[in-house]
């Protein structure tokens, strides 16, 4: 798995061609509040705040993480689960084709105050009840449906 961080970025259309590099290890700190439970954990010692104090960061950037690899990478392993655990104080979207995490974090969420929805498309008996195709009217509300669902 590969998680990569852009640091720098306004400087770096200053210059010509291949001007990305890794963090080291002190600008990486300075992203970091020191506290593993607030912070998106992206790697052992890495992590990037989005708090300061008891405030969420008002960015003009998304704070969305993707995390991607291919398959035993290690992606839900060594970031997804331990960021799912630490329960961060915001909402979660997770796409789980096996339905690991549900099993392993979702009485947890729930214990917390979370409302844990399912949207499960193999076994719809298991879902929570939301049906996307119930907007659906005719052929031409299709693309917008589907859309707002990826």
């Amino acid at each position: 798995m590969s998680v990569i961080k852009m640091y720098g970025y306004e400087a770096a259309q200053q210059t010509e061609y291949q001007t990305k590099k890794w963090a080291t290890k002190e600008e990486m700190q300075t992203l970091s509040s020191g506290d593993e439970q607030r912070d998106v954990i992206l790697a052992q010692g890495a992590t990037v705040a989005f708090y300061e104090g008891d405030k969420h960061w008002e960015t003009s950037v998304s704070n969305n993480v993707f995390a991607f690899g291919g398959t035993g990478s290690g992606k839900t392993a060594s970031f997804i689960l331990p960021n799912l655990l630490n329960h961060h104080e915001c909402c979660y979207v997770v796409t789980d084709t096996k339905g690991e995490l549900l099993r392993r974090t979702g009485k947890g969420f729930e214990e917390d105050g979370y409302e844990v929805t399912v949207l499960d498309t193999i076994n719809p008996e298991q879902s929570s009840g939301y049906d996307p195709l119930r907007y659906v009217m005719d052929v031409e509300d299709i693309p917008t449906t589907v859309a707002s669902i990826m």
